[in-house]
């Protein structure tokens, strides 16, 4: 496939089973404006529910090419495929739940443009909070950022050279790595943050305007946010920073990293257990704090003063 040479960024959108979702999407992308330098790239990952005949059909935007997968190949394949197939110098992934804001796309072009980033991470909203990721300032990352600078995956932007060598380090781990298999894109955030060069965008670029039933699923742990799920990827977090540390990465950067989520599994695995097993959530959450006896005086005369207004 010919890019024109001014193309500077792709759109990645990975989609399984959302028919209608992907399209309204898709329409979206394509009403964007044509001086904006984007491709759309949308792969199917092995839809039975008309996804791909739908797109093709439907949409002839010489900026838009769409892909099928041969067979189901997880979330993370799809992501990788994604970072195959991209021709452009930056990737930016969106889910098919999300909306692309024009000016905010032209902050991160821009941004982009002005020096070469190896990731950007600009806010997204989700409901009512706007920055359900991001931050209210640009600035470079710090180590212990590096997951929720990327976790919720749209509007996260790399560089592809860079993807396309830090993927090949991802697909080997997909086998057995939970961690892999779920996000991928935090941990090809935790390699852009241990090289350096990635940064926070103070714009809104995406906001989601659907919540689906996540297609994501660990064949060996269930459900991503599941008890087994949230130890799983404990497990491939950890052996995911040995091995950085044992190729040579950046000692101080990468232990940061690894301490960073070690000390958030706990409220992880916890609200994992509060979904799945309440039964046992006592044996998690820390019990209610006891109010000191002056307060309990105070809001024992608030009481019987709002008694006496009735």
């Amino acid at each position: 496939m010919n890019v024109p040479v001014d193309d500077f960024l792709t759109i990645g959108v990975p989609t399984y089973q959302r028919k209608d979702s992907v399209l309204a999407r898709v329409e979206e992308l394509c009403a964007l404006p044509r001086d904006l330098p984007v491709r759309f790239l949308v792969i199917d990952n092995a839809s039975d529910d008309g996804t791909y005949e739908a797109l093709t059909s439907r949409f002839a935007d010489d900026r838009l090419e769409v892909r099928r997968n041969d067979s189901n190949v997880g979330f993370a394949g799809n992501v990788l495929a994604l970072i195959e197939h991209s021709r452009t110098e930056m990737l930016m992934f969106v889910s098919d739940e999300d909306t692309v804001h024009e000016s905010g796309l032209r902050d991160l072009l821009a941004f982009c443009r002005s020096d070469r980033r190896r990731m950007v991470s600009p806010c997204a909203q989700v409901g009512a909070k706007v920055r359900y990721r991001g931050r209210p300032e640009t600035r470079l990352m710090q180590p212990d950022e590096f997951e929720s600078a990327a976790f919720y995956i749209s509007g996260v932007t790399f560089d592809t050279a860079f993807l396309r060598a830090a993927a090949a380090e991802i697909a080997g781990l997909i086998d057995d790595n939970s961690a892999a298999r779920m996000y991928p894109q935090v941990l090809l955030s935790a390699l852009a943050v241990e090289a350096g060069g990635a940064w926070f965008l103070d714009s809104l670029v995406t906001t989601q305007v659907e919540q689906r039933e996540t297609h994501i699923v660990d064949p060996a742990a269930g459900r991503y946010y599941g008890v087994v799920g949230r130890w799983s990827q404990m497990l491939g977090y950890e052996d995911f920073f040995e091995r950085m540390l044992s190729s040579g990465a950046d000692m101080e950067r990468t232990t940061a990293m690894r301490e960073s989520y070690r000390r958030g599994f706990r409220a992880r695995l916890t609200n994992a257990v509060v979904r799945e097993l309440p039964e046992l959530a006592p044996y998690f959450s820390p019990p209610a704090a006891p109010i000191p006896p002056i307060h309990r005086r105070v809001l024992g005369r608030v009481r019987r003063a709002l008694r006496r207004t009735r």
